[in-house]
């Protein structure tokens, strides 16, 4: 061959033809001139090669002496042994029977054509041996030339269809194979993410438990410093703790913005990981699966409310100044102020810081607890629509994965079915050559006259006939010899 241009013309006029001619010379007969065989296997198709005997005819003086010796040269121990190892890498090559071996000298031909003596041209015509091959040749068309047709327009296009429909059965693998890992990886998912979630809810809780902690360790302090003051005073002084001291909104939302980013990237964390499992097959099946910038449309600000609920705290601090309380209270209050008038200043400012830290702790635990429910449930439900967002996800592309598959699965199906019918009408071709008829090649004959087939192309094709008379022994031995398999014909009653 003489490059790849020139390999890819003879590859196509090889598709296009119904027997392939190769050219060989006698004093290269080695593995490697006949390796481009190989490309041919799949063909199925008859091969003649052309033992092409080199000999220097150019010097007329051999020329007697080629005559002379002719049927040695083309016939002789040296071109059997020739031919015997000729069809030996052959066979091995193009791994099918139907070889035939024709020694010629080319040189011999050309020359009968371009010499001016006409008895020497026919001498030469004669004792180049072309004629055997061109014999040959209309002797296949002849006798095989609509055997051979079929071959390459049912028997050819059927077979071209198997490594199709082959591919296609990969990818429908591959679809399958991808919808189990989604439906393992979705499981394997939901544990992981459910465990972020629950690892975020433990810190979630642990640092609003510390950060109440810090308020309620600075009642005391606050106590005695604004157990005599007034209720407005009293309550000033403990927003200004709330907002500037303890910073109670900023550590808050600090905490909920740092839990939110570190669940937003252990999602990541496990998504990616999840992903390079589909990036492994998409690289070895030519497929695209990835899961990187996943959107989890995690809002932890809807559930709260402008943080309202934690500078309400302000309004549960109690009025204890005892000139309010003389002018305001009644009742059981008014008994206790007069319990404490005949006390002490230091006794009445002990008593007082009590009666605060005792009532303000409590309403900073019951909002404690209160607000931390809501966050923890507000935390729980955005964790769970997360969850059930990826959840969705999976779900959807494994529903649209297993939609592939089904189309691919039809496409299979209808492809299967047109190379099953090409078969049988080859089938049905065959059959009628080898019964020497000129029957009609249409389903309903199909139906009638073929049964079963069983065909591994190049090597064997099995036909089952339906209530037909088989085909003679020596019918069928033609016709494996001329299409390369063996041709057997069966009956089932």
């Amino acid at each position: 061959m003489g490059g790849e241009a020139d390999e890819a013309e003879a590859l196509k006029a090889v598709a296009e033809a119904d027997l392939i001619c190769y050219v060989t010379t006698n004093d290269s007969v080695q593995l490697a001139e006949f390796e481009f065989l190989s490309k041919l296997k799949e063909q199925t198709k008859p091969l003649v090669i052309l033992l092409n005997v080199q000999h220097n005819l150019l010097d007329e003086r051999r020329i007697p002496r080629f005559f002379k010796n002719a049927d040695e040269m083309l016939r002789g121990k040296d071109i059997i042994d020739s031919k015997e190892r000729i069809f030996r890498y052959a066979r091995e090559q193009y791994q099918n029977d139907s070889i035939t071996i024709i020694p010629v000298m080319l040189l011999a031909a050309q020359l009968s054509r371009q010499r001016t003596d006409p008895e020497l041209c026919q001498q030469l015509y004669k004792t180049s041996r072309i004629q055997d091959f061109l014999d040959w040749v209309s002797n296949a068309v002849e006798n095989y030339g609509v055997l051979l047709v079929s071959q390459t327009l049912l028997g050819e296009t059927g077979v071209s269809l198997m490594p199709k429909i082959k591919t296609i059965q990969q990818e429908i693998s591959t679809c399958q194979e991808s919808s189990k890992l989604l439906a393992q990886k979705k499981q394997e998912l939901t544990s992981k993410l459910r465990k972020v979630g629950q690892d975020g809810m433990k810190k979630l809780e642990i640092e609003m438990q510390e950060i109440f902690q810090d308020l309620s360790n600075r009642v005391p302090s606050f106590a005695r410093n604004n157990w005599d003051k007034s209720r407005d005073i009293q309550q000033s002084e403990w927003k200004s703790i709330i907002s500037k001291e303890v910073k109670l909104k900023e550590r808050i939302e600090n905490i909920l913005n740092r839990l939110e980013a570190d669940y937003v990237q252990r999602n990541q964390e496990v998504l990616d990981e999840i992903s390079k499992d589909f990036q492994f097959i998409s690289k070895s099946k030519h497929q695209d699966f990835n899961f990187s910038g996943a959107d989890n449309g995690f809002n932890f600000r809807s559930i709260f409310d402008s943080f309202g609920k934690i500078l309400a705290l302000a309004a549960f601090i109690p009025g204890i100044s005892g000139v309010s309380m003389l002018i305001a209270g009644v009742g059981g209050a008014l008994m206790q102020l007069f319990s404490w008038f005949f006390d002490s200043q230091e006794e009445q400012k002990r008593k007082a810081c009590n009666k605060i830290e005792q009532e303000l702790k409590q309403k900073i635990e019951s909002q404690r607890r209160e607000y931390t429910k809501n966050v923890i449930q507000g935390w729980g439900q955005a964790c769970t629509e997360n969850e059930g967002k990826i959840k969705q996800y999976f779900l959807d592309a494994e529903k649209e994965i297993n939609h592939i598959s089904t189309l691919l699965q039809k496409s299979t199906d209808s492809i299967a079915k047109a190379r099953d019918h090409l078969t049988g009408f080859f089938a049905l071709r065959i059959f009628y050559w080898c019964k020497n008829q000129n029957g009609k090649v249409n389903r309903s004959t199909l139906i009638s006259t073929i049964i079963r087939l069983t065909r591994d192309p190049g090597k064997f094709f099995d036909i089952y006939l339906k209530n037909q008379t088989i085909p003679s022994i020596e019918a069928q031995r033609k016709c494996s010899q001329m299409l390369g398999e063996s041709i057997s014909f069966r009956t089932i009653k």
